[in-house]
């Protein structure tokens, strides 16, 4: 969206704050959807291993773990880069991890 001002999101232009915030597709519904995706690939490869030990899903919770402090840490330094732009992209994407809970 910085390079090429005329791509499309869903079939639409794509929507800025002030040309820095992508606010169109996943981006304007949440602000960590990436995280979500790859918890669910390694929630599918947990399950993949059966339910005969539980090892398997220290992995799971391992990454769970470090993707919300990620998170946690991503919007601390997003809120003292951008300011006021990203409280307001806050707005737009209301939620963190899960579209619609969280």
């Amino acid at each position: 969206f910085k390079q090429d001002k005329k791509t499309k999101i869903w079939g639409r232009p794509a929507e800025t704050l002030d040309g820095r915030l992508l606010v169109s597709g996943f981006w304007g519904i949440g602000r960590h959807l990436n995280y979500t995706g790859e918890i669910c690939v390694y929630f599918a490869f947990v399950l993949s291993t059966g339910f005969e030990s539980w090892i398997p899903f220290l992995l799971l919770a391992w990454l769970v773990g470090l993707l919300l402090h990620r998170s946690w840490r991503d919007e601390r330094r997003c809120r003292a880069k951008y300011g006021e732009l990203w409280d307001r992209y806050v707005e737009r994407a209301r939620f963190s991890m899960i579209p619609f809970v969280h």
